[in-house]
């Protein structure tokens, strides 16, 4: 997820709605969701109720169609997540291209209005850079996201995808290899 429960939602509303018709993947799926941070819902309280937590992520999954749980820090990092993941779906602004190449995890960015005037709010930018590249594959949420689940499930969708992930983002093949890469960067920018 990202901070806005406005982004995160109708996003996990529209996979709610996608998952239970894919076959041959019926009762297969359990969906995680790791959530931002900085995401301050998370720490509202109702004053009715004591001052309990309102908890609205997690009363939101209650009632998902396949299992599911919300993750945060300091419990389980996404990055913890994303290592036993088969797809991951990322929301505009998040920045999950560099793991799901390294872990060869096929990637979606689900898009929405909402999310692209966010995007364009923080970061003067509605470019979606890992799509541009094709890291990942955006979808809309009026788009049809199930096709493209499928697609990038079956070993043949997700090559083409995966091929980029390894020339672009090959995993670093030793200890400080990210490092020497980010330090070749920035000899290439002076």
């Amino acid at each position: 997820g990202v901070k806005d429960p406005g982004v995160n939602l109708p996003a996990w509303a529209m996979l709610a709605e996608t998952l239970p018709t894919l076959s041959p993947y019926e009762g297969k799926w359990f969906v995680a969701f790791g959530m931002h941070p900085g995401d301050a819902s998370s720490r509202a309280i109702d004053p009715k109720d004591g001052n309990q937590p309102i908890g609205m992520y997690e009363k939101f999954v209650e009632n998902y169609p396949v299992p599911a749980a919300v993750f945060r820090r300091p419990e389980m990092s996404t990055s913890d997540l994303l290592v036993a993941a088969d797809l991951i779906v990322q929301l505009p602004s998040s920045s999950y291209e560099d793991e799901a190449a390294y872990h060869a995890v096929p990637l979606i960015t689900l898009t929405s209005e909402i999310s692209l005037r966010r995007l364009e709010r923080v970061q003067k930018s509605r470019r979606l850079v890992g799509v541009d590249e094709e890291l990942s594959e955006g979808v809309s949420l009026g788009g049809d996201l199930a096709v493209v689940i499928r697609r990038l499930l079956r070993p043949s969708g997700y090559k083409p995808m995966w091929q980029t992930q390894q020339k672009l983002r090959p995993k670093p093949t030793h200890p400080g290899a990210a490092l020497e890469k980010i330090a070749e960067a920035i000899k290439k920018m002076f």
